[in-house]
């Protein structure tokens, strides 16, 4: 997994592109909980993050915050 610098929430191997949108962003499932003096631009609470998501996107975990990250992987 890409290195993404400190100001974004470590980044686990659980996240699927959507595969109609291969160009838009990429949710990703994260390692670990990161603490709220962590989230950043980077990370969306997970409900909201559901919320605005797709029906085809899929999301396997929320620990308990989901980083999001846009353009390709």
């Amino acid at each position: 997994m890409e290195d993404l610098g400190g100001n974004f929430c470590e980044l686990g191997a659980n996240g699927y592109l959507n595969p109609s949108r291969p160009d838009s962003y990429a949710f990703v499932a994260i390692r670990k909980p990161c603490s709220k003096e962590k989230i950043t631009e980077g990370c969306r609470d997970s409900l909201s993050l559901t919320r605005r998501s797709s029906a085809s996107t899929t999301i396997t975990k929320f620990n308990p915050y989901i980083c999001v990250k846009e353009g390709n992987q």
